[in-house]
């Protein structure tokens, strides 16, 4: 087994693990389980949104997904990635985006993330991408708000990128939707 090896599996689990949930949030979509706490469908859209932007743009530096014309409409560039947004506009996203559309959109991120990531190898992951130039040629990157969210991960190799943001942070984001799903049920009850 390779080091590459190990990060397919993971990142294959890192979709699995989204798009596992999109059904099971679709009744608390919108909700939050306490004042400001994020909805699951925001906590969800902003996790297939990190696998898009973690790779496409962090690594490749490649247009993302979400920014091509079938999906510039329903990801709304103007909410990046999610990071750094407050507790209301995560509100908001969760409005503005319905599962379904989430989990087309995470199956086109998945085919294009898994397709690159054949064609690497341990030494093209080892390398450090132009993690800085890539973020700074789409708006809204190196805003402070989310500058300040993604700036660690200058000067890393692309695995750790994809190590760190798609897959360690990913599983954080599904825990906090099940507990937050789980809060929600036992509110109802």
């Amino acid at each position: 087994m390779t080091g590459k090896d190990v990060v397919a599996l993971q990142l294959a689990g890192s979709f699995n693990l989204i798009a596992g949930r999109l059904d099971r949030a679709s009744t608390g979509w919108t909700r939050r389980a306490f004042e400001t706490g994020n909805p699951p469908g925001f906590t969800l859209w902003h996790c297939a949104r990190i696998m898009d932007w973690g790779v496409q743009c962090g690594i490749r530096g490649l247009v993302e997904v979400a920014r091509r014309d079938r999906w510039r409409s329903l990801m709304a560039p103007r909410y990046v990635c999610g990071a750094g947004v407050s507790a209301d506009t995560a509100h908001e996203i969760a409005q503005a985006f319905v599962p379904g559309a989430v989990a087309e959109y995470l199956d086109d991120v998945r085919v294009e993330v898994m397709t690159w990531l054949d064609t690497q190898t341990d030494a093209t992951l080892d390398a450090v991408p132009a993690f800085r130039n890539h973020n700074e040629k789409v708006d809204g990157y190196t805003e402070p708000q989310v500058w300040s969210e993604i700036d660690s991960l200058v000067g890393i190799p692309a695995w750790q990128i994809l190590a760190r943001p798609c897959i360690s942070h990913i599983r954080v984001h599904i825990g906090e939707v099940d507990v937050t799903l789980q809060a929600l049920g036992a509110a109802r009850e």
